[in-house]
């Protein structure tokens, strides 16, 4: 699990690199090619194959419950992106890697096997 936590917490931080252009690319794709938008789909879509390889990698070892990791990846990266879209507010109640920690913790909270619970890792 901890290597999954920070393969998360790793991507997390570099989108944090990239939020002024996230912004820009979410307002501006109305004015943008079919080119550049077909590119941004394209890097969303790799996104999401990323985190839910890593939830399946999670799954087979028996670390985490999920019926559909697709979902609970695109839930992962929607999370990432609310700092983006919503920092100007959070920022004064956390930081950037407290965020993360605490929405990383939230989801894999859900996800965790009880018996690795119970068991202690």
């Amino acid at each position: 699990m901890a290597r999954t936590k920070n393969a998360n917490q790793q991507d997390a931080t570099m989108v944090a690199g990239t939020i002024p252009k996230l912004l820009i690319s979410g307002v501006d794709r109305y004015g943008s090619t079919k080119v550049a938008m077909r590119r941004r789909g394209d890097s969303a879509a790799h996104d999401v194959a990323a985190c839910e390889k890593l939830l399946r990698w999670g799954v087979e070892a028996g670390e985490f419950k999920i019926d559909n990791p697709t979902v609970v990846a695109h839930n992962i990266i929607v999370l990432g992106h609310m700092w983006a879209i919503r920092r100007w507010l959070l920022r004064k109640c956390c930081t950037l890697e407290e965020y993360i920690r605490e929405q990383a913790e939230l989801i894999l909270a859900q996800c965790v096997c009880t018996k690795n619970i119970s068991s202690g890792g």
